[in-house]
């Protein structure tokens, strides 16, 4: 993943709320950058793991979300903890 592309990767992140159906994307901060890891050039292999973050606002009465990242598979009906 070229450098390009590891810092626009927080913009195509999203994650829906599978009860409501609402799609949510990465919060941003008053300059409009996204809330969220900086990331640098990465490169993905199966043994090298890379953590990364970032914030979504989703609603308080959410319990599961789906999240969707770039040239991935969905990541389903993930548990919010403390999810209400």
């Amino acid at each position: 993943m070229t450098h390009e592309e590891a810092r626009d990767l927080p913009k195509e992140m999203y994650v829906i709320d599978p009860a409501s159906k609402k799609l949510y994307g990465v919060v941003t901060d008053t300059g409009g950058e996204p809330v969220a890891a900086k990331t640098q050039m990465i490169e993905l292999s199966p043994d090298k793991p890379v953590k990364l973050w970032a914030r979504f606002p989703v609603a308080d009465s959410a319990k599961q979300v789906s999240l969707y990242l770039p040239q991935t598979l969905p990541l389903e009906d993930m548990a919010i903890e403390g999810g209400k």
